[in-house]
Formats: structure tokens, sequence, C-alpha cells
């Protein structure tokens, strides 16, 4: 998120340059976002678990100090390096932390353990569209076409940063509690 300080800025691939009369200020995205190799239980209290898949548990937590309620997913090393070396995963993370969409999934924080990878994201209470589905059968067309729009707008995001997802189906995208539907696209089997 950019705040309006009254200064030039000005983006110049993955770098914002913000130019003042006194200096120029350099930040960089990638910088801000690198793994944490101690627990996150320093900075998380985990509430529950929400559900598990392939890779990973995913569980309801809190941070500490702020109070914010979030999701994490906990990817055990040992499947995950079935699919891809270590380098991938860390590689990936600072990816996903850098992503700034509306209809995707964002990644606040990523825990690296001897045995588990921890991403740590929004939580959306609305679940899986798979399950939205099931519930309401069938959707009108002007609501498909929505739930569409969304989906593709988010594809064409990660397009825009030389990322693909890899695996997007129904229940790899959640639904916002509150209607209009309003989608998230997660579990990301994103690849450069």
């Amino acid at each position: 998120n950019i705040v309006d300080v009254s200064e030039d800025l000005v983006k110049k691939g993955g770098t914002f340059v913000m130019l003042n009369k006194a200096k120029n200020i350099r930040v960089e995205q990638n910088k801000f976002f690198k793994p944490k190799y101690y627990p996150i239980e320093d900075d998380y209290e985990i509430l529950e678990k929400l559900g598990s898949g392939a890779y990973g548990v995913v569980y309801k937590i809190k941070h500490r100090k702020t109070g914010d309620i979030r999701s994490m997913k906990e990817i055990e090393k040992m499947k995950a390096t079935k699919f891809f070396d270590n380098e991938n995963v860390l590689f990936e993370g600072e990816h996903l932390v850098n992503l700034d969409h509306i209809n995707i999934l964002k990644i606040y924080d990523y825990y690296v353990t001897d045995n588990y990878y921890k991403l740590v994201a929004e939580y959306i209470e609305g679940g899986e569209l798979y399950d939205t589905i099931i519930k309401i059968k069938c959707f009108t067309e002007k609501t498909a076409a929505k739930i569409i729009y969304q989906l593709l707008s988010a594809v064409s995001y990660l397009h825009s940063k030389d990322l693909v997802h890899r695996d997007i189906k129904p229940e790899n995208c959640l639904v916002l509690k509150k209607l209009p539907l309003s989608k998230r696209v997660g579990d990301n089997g994103i690849d450069n």
C-alpha cells in the first residue's frame, strides 16, 4: 500500500523511488519481506485448525500485538521437496508477499523452521468457492460473470508479474463472507 505523502513517487520495475527535495529515498519491496527463522508462536497465537490439503494444514491465527485474525498455511518440508526444492519455496514466498491485488489472497509473512514452511495470509471467512457452489447449486448469469471477471483479473495481474498460478480450481478460490461474492485466489500454486 502506498500512502499519499505529497511527494513524487515513481515505480521503476519492482522498486519504488520517492523523490524528496532533501534527498532521494529508494525502497525495494522485497527487502522488507524475508523469511523469519524463529517460532511463529512468538508473533501469533494459533486458534484453530481450518482444514488440510495435499501440501499441509491451514490454521486460524491471531497476531499477538495487533489482535488481527489471519490464516497460516503450514507446509511440511518433506512433502514440499517432492515437488520443488527448498530454494524454490523460499523464492515463491518472496514473490507472494509482494503481490497486491484485491482478488489475490494477501500474504503477510512467512516463517521457516526445521520441518515446516509457514505462510501467514489474510483470513477469509467465507470458505472455498467450491463449497459455495455446492451450497447455492445455481448462480445467476450475473453472479457467474462477476466470479469469472474477478478470477480473470487476478490471473491477468499474476501474468503481468510473470507468474503463473498452475492450480486454479474452485477449491483454491476463497469467498468473502458477505455478498456480493468476492473471490481471492489462494492455495499459492504459482510459478514464474
